[in-house]
């Protein structure tokens, strides 16, 4: 947690961009799962899960999309966690929280995104199955079109807020 916060405040005094936390989000959330693949317990994909029932609904407010979207960003924080590999799960678990916090911090959630709230609950969904089926080939293919969505639809909502173009 300590190494987490040195690291958090070191980074409030960068410029970080969208495209600098999927650069990374990209290259290493797509191995983590395709390495998860197969090796989860019954419990843990249900974890997954439950997490997902969060946002089962679209938002119909601001405030609800934020909450939606920090907790779709707490499903990747949950693999994060599962992962064998200690310095992985925290570089990933660490993204996902300064993605987080950038979303809250520029306002990305305000209007509500369905389209990133429907794709982004429509991946996941079939990455938990790749998972529980031990595919590890579909669950890194499924992240990957994951991550360049999600990319794709929140640099475009960035650009929308940024310009009041919505």
């Amino acid at each position: 947690e300590r190494a987490r916060a040195l690291l958090s405040n070191y980074f409030y005094f960068r410029d970080l961009t969208l495209k600098d936390i999927y650069q990374i989000r990209m290259v290493l959330e797509p191995e983590l799962v395709a390495s998860l693949a197969g090796t989860l317990s019954e419990d843990e994909l249900s974890r997954l899960e439950a997490v997902m029932v969060t946002y089962a609904h679209p938002a119909a407010t601001a405030e609800e999309e934020r909450e939606q979207h920090i907790a779709s960003l707490r499903f990747h924080g949950l693999l994060a966690e599962m992962s064998d590999n200690p310095l992985m799960g925290f570089i990933i678990a660490f993204v996902t929280q300064t993605l987080s916090d950038l979303t809250v911090y520029r306002k990305l959630y305000d209007p509500p995104n369905h389209e990133l709230w429907a794709r982004g609950k429509a991946y996941q969904a079939r990455l938990v199955e790749a998972l529980r089926a031990g595919d590890s080939a579909q669950a890194r293919e499924v992240m990957s079109l994951h991550m360049a969505t999600a990319q794709s639809l929140m640099q475009a909502l960035e650009h929308q807020i940024s310009t009041g173009d919505y």
